[in-house]
């Protein structure tokens, strides 16, 4: 308690006070150990956190949610694996291994990936982990930058403060490791390291403000620039204001702080082109693979006041899903932060042309945040993909150094200014519970007046000159009591009034049958490398259930963890061509091509994407059972003797395929068909007959319709209306398709065609029910085609939940519904709770596994042989192409690739917009494809002058510094 007590508390003389700090911090040439006491509280803080919530490995809960789940953590699975597999390289392709990667889904580009998602040096912790306990990696990752993010913070408030002896910044770094961000972002664990170097770099900019020193700067700014290229930006510029900032308030000569900005700019330049070996890759992956659709905000401000008045109380209980698409921006730190930002403005002892650019600051933060293209400006004048206001932790610090300005002076403030500020919030908790988002959360404005009663008690507490003697003794209590009960809001009350969306607080599930899962997947993999080394097939897949299941196995990510080439990939810069190939299969595809999942297994598309073997823990009649897991998961293992080699020989005419044409379809789309007429495409001698047939409608019926009601309100329009459909013309609808649907052009056409159906009581669901008589023995699978994106929707087959589709997310899709024999019913239902449900066509098929199997064993895959495949290096044997054929490849295209035929370079063309396609002379030939992702080369250049560059501005700034000193 004697160091807490160091807070300035009580009104003890002057010479008392002193005694009751530590002695250490008062001798000059001592350590500052502030910040390594704000690291232990926070990390002890986070422990009784994850006890209290019981996170893995103190308890059973998972803390892989969202994101962090589907993609986060499997990517450190997967660089895991590539850092492994780097011994195995063979001579001269290093560069095109750590370019690439198959197991990105169907390959792709790695530079991009790990730029974003995983450079930062924290994520080698996980190579001292078993592969399984990725859980724990996660928590020590996620920990350990927020325990350094309140070391720095508390480092750069300290320095702020000139007091050595005061532990408030001790306290604030800690707040700071617990904000509102940093609590609903933490499963964002490349974002944590902007976050904790904010405060490192804010430390280095006050000390090159005074002595224009350079290491620390640097240092901090290169790990900031490769740790995460995107953050980055927004940290960078925020410094770059500050610094300005705090010229304007230490009234710094107008030519002196010219010259400290030029330097400050030319260092965080040099700086940042040291790294242009990664960042310029990785930007132009990202340009590459920008996505083809816009969800940009069509209002000028970005939330209203009532939200403005949300952000300054504690506690919120809106839903994840429904609260972070959308989101405001998480200002928020804790209770004692808005109160003592109050008190700052409400007090007339901060009178000073300080706390004038001060409000100044604060009116730009509202404007960043409320003002849309503000806002956008900050995210690169880019929309982002949920998860708005990313840039809203740069504001942070400053309120945090407003803080500190009170709390220096805090006996000095008087206590009726203190009761302004505890009465205004009081205010602001009615209006958010009459009008916002405490609206009947009776239990959060409880919270609130109850923690601002009791802050606000405290705060005036340290003005009181004499205490009567029964409390004598208070002094040195309010200081203890004060830090109890901040640290009882930042790790109970806060995340309990945010518990819907706050990482600690939510549950990912089981981590046992998370880790169980994993292993399973571990087994699979081996099972996958040792059949497919033997066979020649080149990728594998496990067939994904549904995400409410009564245990928490893998549904994301699995062929990281299983170290095989799989085909389902969710990341912000997929190669969006190829997944707006695989949604014309049927596959689940969703909104803005960003992600594709194997939700069911298929022969005919497995088959021609080389699946050589399929996991599963449903039957899957077409395949052969071969084992299940060890770990007893109830994981089947299915081998697929029928799948194409990763390049196989096919007709010149399959180039010419109308493969997107029910991009085009109005009336209805046909999945089935499709699929019979791409085969027979690519080998018209063999696949002569259909294995998709349709069942007849005869036999599907009508469906039976439950709390919903048809309506069609397109057919009354005015009479302006249909002027105006009349001076429409085609050109009118043309689009670019390099930046959007075709789908989207016909909108209106589609809609027209539309089945639309209204939920009448809001009470249960829509209900829309097929039930028929199975009419073979063969597997029968659903398509589903809607307007553009299909409304939330649970299909349940003979009662049984079989797949779970979240509105606003996929697009059409094809669904297997399983085995069934001749004559067996067939119950397939469509649930949801939307307020009206579309389709434009529901249709059923069987797959006739024989017909199929029979067919493309009559394929010749000997024409093109891979004789070795490795991330970014494949070469191929082509045996006797007859001039009809053509070499098609399952290798998505994108720049970067290089075709050798025989050693000598060649153009290769692009199979349906997606694929790697390429032709070669009769006889005999070797072919070679060699990826070197763009701009690597070009960076390494750029990063090597950077070096120079920096290196040779230092030694003439530093000359140039000496000899005006000399003068």
């Amino acid at each position: 308690m004697k160091e807490i007590s160091s807070l300035d508390s009580g009104t003890a003389k002057k010479t008392k006070e002193k005694t009751t700090f530590t002695p250490a911090l008062k001798k000059s040439g001592k350590k500052d150990l502030r910040p390594v006491y704000a690291f232990f509280v926070s990390l002890l803080l986070y422990l009784v956190a994850m006890i209290l919530y019981q996170r893995y490995p103190l308890g059973d809960r998972s803390i892989l949610i969202s994101d962090l789940k589907a993609q986060y953590a499997p990517f450190l699975a997967l660089l895991r694996s590539k850092a492994a597999g780097i011994k195995n390289v063979s001579d001269g392709h290093l560069l095109s291994y750590i370019s690439y990667s198959f197991e990105l889904g169907l390959g792709k580009n790695f530079i991009g990936t790990f730029g974003y998602y995983l450079a930062s040096p924290f994520n080698l912790i996980y190579f001292l982990f078993d592969k399984t306990q990725v859980d724990s990696a996660v928590v020590l990752i996620a920990v350990l930058k927020l325990c350094f993010s309140s070391a720095f913070m508390t480092l750069f408030l300290g320095n702020r403060s000139g007091k050595k002896e005061s532990l408030w910044p001790v306290i604030l770094g800690v707040m700071y490791a617990f904000s509102l961000y940093s609590q609903a972002f933490m499963f964002h664990i490349m974002w944590l390291d902007g976050y904790m170097l904010l405060p490192l770099i804010l430390f280095f900019t006050e000390k090159f403000i005074k002595e224009q020193k350079y290491t620390g700067l640097i240092i901090s700014l290169l790990v900031l620039f490769v740790s995460n290229y995107y953050i980055a930006y927004m940290a960078g510029i925020s410094c770059f204001i500050y610094l300005c900032v705090r010229m304007v308030t230490e009234k710094t000569e107008l030519k002196k702080a010219v010259g400290i900005c030029v330097r400050y700019v030319l260092t965080a330049i040099f700086t940042a082109l040291i790294t242009a070996v990664m960042l310029i890759p990785v930007g132009l992956d990202t340009i590459n693979n920008a996505d083809k659709t816009g969800s940009g905000s069509s209002n000028l401000i970005t939330y209203t006041p009532f939200v403005l008045i949300h952000m300054f109380t504690m506690g919120d209980s809106e839903e994840f899903n429904d609260l972070l698409p959308a989101n405001y921006p998480f200002l928020f730190i804790c209770l004692p932060v808005v109160i003592l930002c109050m008190i700052y403005f409400l007090s007339p002892l901060f009178k000073c042309r300080e706390r004038k650019v001060h409000a100044f600051c604060f009116l730009g933060v509202l404007l960043s945040t409320a003002l849309y293209p503000l806002d956008k400006a900050w995210h690169i004048f880019d929309d982002p993909n949920w998860f708005w206001h990313r840039q809203a932790f740069v504001f942070l610090p400053l309120f945090l150094v407003v803080s500190m300005k009170v709390l220096l002076r805090i006996k000095e403030v008087a206590r009726k200014d203190i009761t302004k500020a505890m009465l205004f919030m009081y205010l602001l908790v009615v209006l958010d519970y009459s009008f916002g988002g405490f609206k009947d959360n009776t239990e959060a404005v409880i919270y609130n007046f109850s923690l601002v009663t009791v802050y606000s008690g405290l705060f005036a507490g340290y003005g009181i000159v004499k205490w009567p003697d029964q409390l004598r003794d208070m002094p040195k209590l309010i200081s203890p009591l004060l830090s109890a009960v901040i640290c009882f809001e930042l790790v109970f009350s806060g995340p309990a009034m945010s518990s819907k969306f706050e990482t600690m607080m939510m549950s990912g599930g089981s981590s046992k049958d998370y880790i169980e899962s994993v292993k399973a997947e571990e087994d699979f993999g081996k099972y996958v490398n040792e059949r497919n080394s033997k066979t020649g097939a080149f990728r594998a897949e496990t067939e994904k259930i549904i995400d409410f299941t009564p245990k928490n196995y893998l549904r994301r990510g699995e062929s990281f963890y299983g170290g095989y080439n799989g085909i389902s990939f969710f990341n912000s810069n997929s190669n969006k061509k190829m997944h707006k190939f695989m949604k014309q299969l049927g596959v689940q595809t969703n909104y803005n091509y960003f992600a594709c999942w194997h939700t069911f297994a298929c022969p005919s598309i497995d088959s021609f994407f080389s699946v050589g073997s399929v996991s599963a823990r449903s039957d899957l009649s077409f395949y052969r059972y071969e084992g299940e897991d060890s770990v007893g998961t109830g994981l089947g293992f299915y081998a697929n003797d029928d799948f194409l080699p990763l390049a196989f020989a096919a007709d010149n005419n399959s180039m010419n395929f109308n493969f997107y044409r029910l991009e085009n379809e109005v009336v209805s789309k046909d999945y089935f068909s499709l699929q019979n007429e791409w085969y027979r495409s690519l080998f018209p001698e063999e696949f002569s007959e259909d294995f998709f047939t349709e069942i007849d409608q005869n036999v599907i019926g009508e469906p039976e319709i439950t709390n919903g009601v048809f309506f069609n309100s397109s057919e009354y329009v005015s009479y302006k209306d249909l002027l105006n459909d009349e001076e429409t013309s085609d050109s009118d609808a043309l689009v670019d398709e390099e930046t959007s649907d075709s789908e989207n052009t016909l909108d209106d056409d589609i809609k027209a065609n539309l089945t639309n159906i209204y939920r009448i009581n809001k009470k249960i669901p829509i209900v829309v029910e097929y039930e028929f008589k199975a009419p073979s023995d063969d597997e029968i699978y659903c398509s589903i085609a809607t307007g553009r994106i299909i409304d939330g929707t649970k299909v349940y087959v003979n009662g049984v939940k079989a797949y779970d589709l979240d509105a606003n997310t996929f697009y059409s899709q094809m669904l297997r519904l399983g085995k069934f024999n001749e004559g067996d019913d067939v119950k397939v239902t469509f649930m949801s709770k939307s307020d009206k449900w579309s389709y434009l066509n529901i249709g059923f098929a069987t797959f006739d596994n024989e017909k199929f199997s029979e067919q493309i064993r009559k394929v010749d895959r000997n024409k093109v042989i891979t004789e070795s495949a490795s991330d970014g290096y494949i070469r191929f044997s082509i045996n006797d192409l007859i001039p009809t054929q053509t070499v098609i490849t399952t290798i998505p295209a994108e720049d970067g690739w290089q075709l050798y035929i025989d050693g000598v370079p060649a153009e290769y063309n692009v199979y349906q917009d997606a694929f790697i396609a390429f032709n070669a002379p009769a006889g005999t030939h070797t072919a070679e494809l060699v990826f070197t992702a763009p701009g690597l080369k070009a960076g390494a250049c750029v990063s090597c002058a950077g070096v120079v560059l920096l290196a040779a501005f230092i030694l003439i700034d530093k000359k140039r510094a000496k000899k005006v000193k000399q003068k």
